[in-house]
C-alpha cells in the first residue's frame, strides 16, 4: 500500500499498526478487506432506517457496522456507529433521542464518507 494512502488512513481515524497486527502484518489481506468495506449494506441501511424510524433494525445494522469498522481499524466510523448502538439500544420509539441520533448520524456520515474515498483510492 502506497505510503500516501495509509497517512490518509491514520488522518482520518485508522489504526493502521494495531489492524496490521490482526492481519499478522499481510499488508494485502488488510487491502483486500477494507476495499469490501464500502459494499457493506450496513451504513446504507443504518440511514434507510432510521429515516423510517424503525430503530430495532437501525440498531442491528449499527452494531454490524460498529464490528465491521473495529475489524478493519476504522476507529472514526467504529466509534460513531458505536455511539448509535448505545442510543437505540433497548429501546422503544417514543424512548429515542432523535436529535442526539441525528447529530451521531451526521458525525458517521462525515467519517465514512472521508474514510470510503480514501479506501476507494487503494490500488489493486
Amino acid at each position: 500500500m502506497e505510503e500516501r494512502i495509509i497517512r490518509q488512513l491514520k488522518e482520518c481515524g485508522v489504526d493502521y499498526e494495531g489492524t496490521m497486527d490482526r492481519f499478522l502484518n499481510n499488508e494485502g489481506m488488510l487491502c483486500k478487506f477494507l476495499k469490501k468495506f464500502p459494499e457493506d449494506g450496513s451504513y446504507a441501511q443504518i440511514l434507510e432506517t432510521v429515516e423510517k424510524k424503525d430503530y430495532a433494525v437501525a440498531f442491528r445494522a449499527a452494531h454490524t457496522l460498529k464490528g465491521v469498522a473495529a475489524n478493519l481499524g476504522l476507529e472514526s466510523v467504529r466509534k460513531h456507529a458505536s455511539e448509535i448502538t448505545e442510543l437505540l439500544r433497548d429501546k422503544a420509539q417514543d424512548e429515542v433521542n432523535e436529535q442526539r441520533l441525528a447529530e451521531e448520524l451526521v458525525l458517521l456520515q462525515e467519517k465514512y464518507t472521508e474514510v470510503c474515498a480514501v479506501i476507494n483510492n487503494i490500488d489493486s
